[in-house]
């Protein structure tokens, strides 16, 4: 079997499995404490894992899949990625803001995210359009965690939230460079190495939150 991109494939898969397994811890404790908040960062790190598959097995077997079926699994990727987005702005919301105006905040987020994915169908062939919503997605999670840490609200989960931003900001910048590490290891494989590690604080922060 010939394997289009190994290191892609495998650190996409090992993206899939960290994602999916926090998605399980943070949805067992939300459901045992009762958090909104946990429940969708939980459902935030589903979407992450079924992305990373995806990508990952559009990478490495695009030669036995054949082009319309990458096609198709590259566009559910990438509505992957719009999910999620949407469910760390929820998840940021419920624990951040007030109750009273949360679901006109939600509204407002669900509206962007739909007009996005409705867009996204057409130019689902430029990931660079999915970075741009994620990391426009992860500046208003900043600008939201930023303000709860001066009102003193989850101060704790809200740096390890803003460590993950800031790493994850750093793994777009160093895969848009295009740099690789020898022949077998390019600027996608840093970019989730790197990623992984976003992920890990973006859980520790979940895994402290409380709703409002």
């Amino acid at each position: 079997m010939i394997i289009t991109e190994p290191m892609t494939l495998l650190t996409d898969y090992l993206i899939a499995i960290q994602a999916i397994g926090f998605a399980v811890l943070l949805g067992q404790k939300g459901r045992s404490l009762r958090q909104r908040s946990m429940w969708l960062w939980a459902a935030t790190f589903g979407f992450v894992g079924l992305a990373a598959f995806l990508g990952g097995t559009c990478h490495g077997f695009v030669t036995y899949l054949g082009n319309e079926r990458v096609r198709v699994m590259w566009q559910i990727m990438v509505y992957c990625l719009g999910i999620a987005s949407y469910l760390m702005l929820a998840a940021t919301v419920t624990s951040v803001l007030p109750r009273r105006i949360q679901v006109w905040v939600l509204l407002g987020f669900g509206v962007k995210s739909v007009l996005y994915l409705s867009w996204a169908a057409y130019w689902m062939d430029n990931y660079a359009y999915s970075i741009a919503n994620y990391l426009s997605a992860m500046a208003i999670v900043l600008l939201l965690q930023g303000w709860a840490i001066h009102q003193g609200h989850h101060v704790r989960a809200a740096r390890w939230i803003v460590g993950g931003i800031i790493v994850s900001g750093l793994a777009v910048a160093v895969q848009s460079t295009g740099m690789a590490i020898g022949q077998h290891f390019n600027h996608n494989d840093i970019y989730h190495v790197i990623q992984m590690v976003g992920l890990y604080l973006f859980y520790r922060g979940a895994n402290q939150l409380k709703d409002r």
